[in-house]
């Protein structure tokens, strides 16, 4: 991770992620994506020559003010199954200010089907780099 920071390594976690199967639920996705991420962040640790490889934890949220994963308790992802209209756009937004105090990085995983007008590809990328 040589030059990376945390939130970028990640977002290049999170961007090769493709979930298994379509879920029912929105904490399906979740959990496979904190299990894929753990995983991920391990490996990327195991060809550290100098010094003592950094242990990263890799926790899923449940609580209304926190994320549904956290990475280090820096990093706050929040994941969205089906996202449709406005209404639950606006929503996300609300929830994406909550979390500003306690992140130094949010990152939002879409996944699901989604109506185009619902968000653009500018607003994705927005979410991405809070």
């Amino acid at each position: 991770m040589f030059g990376r920071s945390l939130c970028d390594e990640v977002l290049s976690i999170i961007k090769r992620w493709t979930p298994k199967k379509k879920y029912t639920r929105e904490t399906e996705y979740s959990d496979e994506l904190a299990e894929f991420i753990r995983k991920k962040l391990k490996e990327s640790q195991q060809g550290i020559l100098f010094g003592c490889p950094e242990e990263h934890y890799v926790k899923r949220e449940g609580g209304r003010s926190r994320a549904d994963i956290e990475v280090d308790g820096r990093i706050g992802i929040e994941l969205k199954r089906n996202l449709r209209g406005k209404t639950e756009m606006n929503r996300l937004m609300g929830q994406l200010s909550d979390y500003e105090d306690e992140y130094k990085c949010i990152i939002v995983v879409l996944c699901g089907e989604m109506k185009e007008e619902t968000i653009t590809q500018e607003e994705i990328w927005y979410y991405q780099y809070i």
